[in-house]
Order: C-alpha cells, then sequence, then structure tokens
C-alpha cells in the first residue's frame, strides 16, 4: 500500500517536472530583482486530473485535499546572491521539492502544524531556505495540505536572506517593544492592586496576561517553545487566551461600572454571558479537536462577536449618565476595546486566514491603549477611595473621641454623685450604672485602638470588667474569680458590647446576692468557647440566693434576656449548686 502511495508521488513529481512552460510562466532571478520580495503566485501551476493548469482555473474539491504547484525560474549568469528565503503564512503542512537542471536538489518540510523533529535545520515553520547557482535552471514543487479548512492562501514569497531577515528583524523588534510595554503595565497594575487591595486590577492583569498569551500563541515561536511536537495542541489554546480575556474585561466592566447597583439587569445578563462565553470556549476547543474545522469555529465566532458588541454598546448607552470621571475611562476603554474587535473582524472577513498576520501587533496596541485608559480610571478610583477612606477614618475618629468623652462624663457625674447619695438603694442603682458604662467604655476602648481589624479580645475585656466590678463590689478580693478564656479569641464590636453588658450584669448580679451572708468558699468561674460555628459562655457561681431569673423584675435580669435575644441566642439557668448561666449564640463573622 505505502509502496503505490509513493510510487504514484513520484510519478505526479515527474510530471510537475518535465512538464513544458512558457517563457511568460518562468520567473528570471537576476541582480536587478534579487533584493526584492517576489510573490510567486503569478508563475504557480496547480496540478489537476493529471494536468497542469493557472491557479485562476484551480479549485479544491474540499479545503483540506492535498493539492501541487509548480514554478519555474532561471538564474541570470551574473547573479551576485545565492542564498534566498522562500516564505508562506499558516499552511498546516507543505513539502517542497526542489530540482535543478531537471534533478532533484533537495526535499524540505514545513508547516503550523508540522513537527518540530520534521522541519530542517535552518528553517522554520513558515519559511524554506534556498540556495540558487547562477545560470541554473529550478523547478519549485509543492505539496500543500491545509487541515485547518480555511480556503488556502497561495501567499509565498521568494526575497533574499538578506531582506528577509531585515523584515524578520523589524518585526521582532516592534513585538518586543510592545511585548515590553505590555509587562510594564502588568507589573504596574499587580503593583496597584498589591498595595490598594482594589479588585478590578486583578481584572486588569487577567485581561492582560490573556490576551497578551493569545497574541503570543499565534506566533512561531509559542508552539516550538511549549508544544515543538504537538503544534495541533498549541493551537487548540489559541481560542482558549482569547476567551478568558473577553471574560476578564467583562468581570472588569460589571466590578468597575458597578453594575451591581446601577443597573442590576445589565449585571444579570454580564454575568450570563460570562458563563455562556466559558462553555463556547470549551466546545470550540472541543469542536477544533475533533474536526479540525478552524474556519468553522472562526466563522462562528466572528457571528458571536455580535452578541459582545451589541451588550457592551447597551451597557455603555445605559451607564454613561450615571457613571463619574473615573468609571467614563473606562468606557474611552471599552470604545478602544470596540474598535479593535471590529478591525479585526472585519480583517478575517476580507482577507481570510491570512489577517491572523496582522492579529498580534494589531492587538498589543489595542491592548496598549486599553490598559492605559483601564489604569487611568482606576487610578483616579482609587484616588477617590482613599480620600473618601480618609474623610471616614477622620469622621470615625472623632465619633469615637466624642462617644468617649461622653461616656467618661456619664461615669463621671456618676462617682461625683454616689457620696451625696444617702439612700442605699439609691447607691446601688448608681454602682449597676457606672458598671455599665465602664463596660460600654472598654468596648469603645478597644476599637478605637485597633480600627482595622474591628476585633477584640474576649479574655482582655473580661479581665478588664471583672477587675472593675470587683473593685466596687469586693476591693478587698475576697472572692477568687476563674476565667477561662483562650488568648486567641476574639468577638467583632456586634458581640462584643453586648457581651460585655451581660457579663457585666451577672458579676453585678452574684456580687449583690450570692454571697449576702458567710460563705465557707466562695467562687465565680467564666468560661468561652467556640463550637461548630457558635459561641458556648458559661457564668457559674457556687452562691445562695433566692431570686430567679426567670421571674424576677430586677433590670439587670431583664436587660440580660434582651441582649442575648439581640444576639439571636439561647439561655439556660441550673441553680442545683448556686447558679449556672449557659448562654449560645451564633458566631456572626
Amino acid at each position: 500500500m505505502l509502496s503505490s502511495v509513493y510510487a504514484r508521488y513520484i510519478s505526479l513529481i515527474a510530471l510537475l517536472c518535465f512538464s513544458i512552460v512558457s517563457k511568460a510562466d518562468t520567473l528570471l532571478l537576476s541582480n536587478a530583482n534579487a533584493d526584492h520580495t517576489t510573490a510567486l503566485k503569478p508563475f504557480f501551476k496547480a496540478l489537476k486530473d493529471q494536468k497542469l493548469i493557472s491557479l485562476n482555473q484551480f479549485h479544491l474539491s474540499r479545503p483540506n485535499d492535498t493539492f501541487w504547484l509548480k514554478a519555474t525560474l532561471k538564474t541570470s549568469g551574473n547573479l551576485d546572491q545565492n542564498h534566498f528565503c522562500l516564505s508562506f503564512n499558516h499552511l498546516t503542512f507543505v513539502d517542497l521539492y526542489l530540482f535543478e537542471n531537471g534533478k532533484l536538489k533537495l526535499h524540505h518540510k514545513a508547516g503550523a502544524f508540522r513537527k518540530k523533529n520534521e522541519i530542517t535545520r535552518g528553517d522554520d515553520r513558515f519559511h524554506f531556505n534556498l540556495v540558487f547557482l547562477p545560470g541554473a535552471t529550478y523547478q519549485v514543487i509543492l505539496k500543500i495540505k491545509h487541515t485547518k479548512r480555511y480556503p488556502p492562501n497561495y501567499d509565498f514569497l521568494l526575497q533574499s536572506t538578506n531582506t528577509y531577515l531585515s523584515y524578520n528583524r523589524t518585526l521582532e523588534l516592534t513585538n518586543f517593544w510592545l511585548q515590553g510595554a505590555i509587562a510594564v503595565l502588568l507589573i504596574y497594575s499587580g503593583l496597584s492592586w498589591f498595595i490598594s487591595k482594589y479588585k478590578p486590577f486583578i481584572w486588569v492583569m487577567l485581561f492582560i496576561v490573556s490576551i497578551g498569551l493569545y497574541c503570543f500563541s499565534l506566533e512561531p515561536a509559542f508552539i516550538d517553545f511549549f508544544f515543538p511536537m504537538h503544534p495541533e495542541t498549541g493551537w487548540l489554546l489559541v481560542l482558549v487566551f482569547l476567551h478568558v480575556g473577553i471574560v476578564s474585561f467583562y468581570l472588569l466592566m460589571i466590578e468597575f461600572l458597578e453594575m451591581k447597583s446601577k443597573a442590576p439587569q445589565l449585571y444579570h445578563y454580564g454575568h450570563l454571558l460570562i458563563k455562556v462565553v466559558l462553555v463556547f470556549s470549551v466546545l470550540c476547543v472541543t469542536h477544533n479537536y475533533l474536526t479540525s474545522n478552524y474556519f468553522l469555529t472562526n466563522q462562528i465566532n466572528l457571528a458571536f462577536s455580535l452578541i459582545h458588541l451589541s451588550y457592551i454598546g447597551i451597557a455603555t448607552v445605559t451607564l454613561w449618565r450615571k457613571l463619574d470621571a473615573s468609571q467614563r475611562f473606562l468606557i474611552y476603554g471599552i470604545l478602544v476595546f470596540v474598535t479593535g474587535v471590529m478591525v479585526l473582524v472585519a480583517s478575517a472577513v476580507i482577507f481570510g486566514e491570512q489577517s491572523l498576520v496582522y492579529a498580534p501587533i494589531i492587538s498589543k496596541v489595542t491592548i496598549l491603549l486599553i490598559t492605559i485608559l483601564f489604569l487611568t480610571g482606576l487610578n483616579q478610583k482609587q484616588t477617590e477611595l482613599l480620600e473618601k477612606k480618609t474623610r471616614i477614618s477622620t469622621l470615625m475618629d472623632e465619633l469615637n473621641h466624642r462617644v468617649k468623652n461622653n461616656l467618661q462624663m456619664l461615669y463621671s457625674l456618676s462617682a461625683l454623685q454616689l457620696p451625696l447619695m444617702q439612700n442605699e438603694k439609691g447607691k446601688q442603682v448608681l454602682n449597676d450604672m457606672r458598671g455599665r458604662i465602664k463596660a460600654m467604655m472598654l468596648v469603645n476602648e478597644h476599637l478605637s485602638i485597633d480600627q482595622q481589624e474591628q476585633a477584640i479580645s474576649v479574655r482582655l475585656l473580661a479581665q478588664e470588667i471583672k477587675q472593675h466590678i470587683q473593685y466596687i463590689y469586693d476591693p478587698k478580693e475576697q472572692i477568687p474569680i476563674d476565667i477561662r478564656i483562650s488568648e486567641e479569641l476574639s468577638f467583632p464590636a456586634s458581640i462584643a458590647l453586648p457581651f460585655g453588658l451581660i457579663l457585666t450584669e451577672l458579676f453585678t448580679n452574684t456580687f449583690k446576692h450570692a454571697f449576702s451572708g458567710d460563705h465557707p468558699n466562695p467562687s465565680i468561674q467564666v468560661e468561652i468557647h467556640l463550637r461548630a460555628g457558635y459561641f458556648r459562655f458559661t457564668y457559674k457561681d457556687n452562691g445562695n440566693r433566692t431570686e430567679n431569673i426567670n421571674i424576677s423584675p430586677s433590670m439587670g435580669l431583664s436587660l440580660i434576656q434582651d441582649l442575648i435575644r439581640q444576639l439571636k441566642g439561647n439561655l439556660a439557668v441550673n441553680s442545683t449548686t448556686g447558679y449556672t448561666y449557659l448562654f449560645t449564640f451564633p458566631n456572626f463573622c
């Protein structure tokens, strides 16, 4: 089987090589045109039904069929340059047979899907190195198979090696500078996020990386570096990078433009569109992997781009009047994005697969313009947020200061009033009030110390409340108090204040009622644990009293019940030996 196929190829090559061509179909290489770039398309003949025909008459039955092209060239006797390059774009498999005066001189292989070890050293995926001697006749025979299903281009160019290298050097230098500028913007975005922790910077970074990888994946260096033996796999990732870039663009637009509050319906459709893009990306990769029909996938993506443009256009018109100056910079970036997309779509429609030659540079320039506008808006927004945060911080400091002063004034007034109070019951009321005010003061002081975390050490708070209440009712510290609370445990302000008031009431109630007579061995125990998302707070004393928390009309015990309801918690009381109060309430953090 293999021998018959090989014999067929030999006969086809012989037919192409020895067929008669006119002088008008022959390219003459001389010193006059050696430095110019010459398109071989006018000189090509195609093989069909064992006959050579012009390209104008040649049509493939299927885009992925194998076909043969032939061009004849002669070199002048005084040709000074010998080294030339034959280059092309995007074709997946190309075999070059070069005949010199009727004898096979070389057979080289190249192409987008060609394995690296099959490409001759000195060539690359999209060019062959050739050496032409003066005064010789050459037949250039090409066997081509384009499996990506695009209509194949015949854009083979012949130019001197110096001209080719000079052009590629200019192209590489342009790409290098563009990539360098993109890298600088990426680093700047990363540093901005690290300093500010402002989430839109993350989406900018993801956008830069993904679109940058999309541009890089269109270049042969990407395949040669990452997938030299599996180039098809590298090409599968091209659309993945593009789609991730689109998703990051939507995430940035949704969050920075505050769509959730300003346009809830657009916010919903935006997230739905993100999910659709991710699913669509998986389908595109699967379709390309199974069928290699990149052309159909590209056509579907071009049609899908109309949905992107429609959503972006509607969002821009709807939100424009609701945006501040910083957010409008993002709109300017969106307009640049839309312009870039329209240019790429138009070039894809007009030039087909040939447009992929220009896509990396167009995309990189678009990235730079978009990112600069995005970062300008983000930095302006960040400055506004920092100024607002500073104003809020100043107001909070002033508020805390005023609250602290007012509490201190109330505490001082009650302390001054205490010696003047003749009634013992009145003195008890004032002492109870002083304890409650002190609890609120302690919580406020802890919040002032650490406003960023807004978390209060439970052990430290309990210790301070215990010291203050004991100073009022038990200055000689005859009743030992055992506080079993982990040093790592902390409460947010929403829990710390009710907890502080509850503990104050419990201490006050114990000192006033539990040990009214002589008690041989008085003790108080406080214990708190966090278990399965719930705080378990146990307060226990071994005193003797007849008062029952469930029926008592006292203000303190009624306050405890109100506070535990505020914490959405439960209270259980056990009076078998002294009194044990078991509180459970959820962790709201």
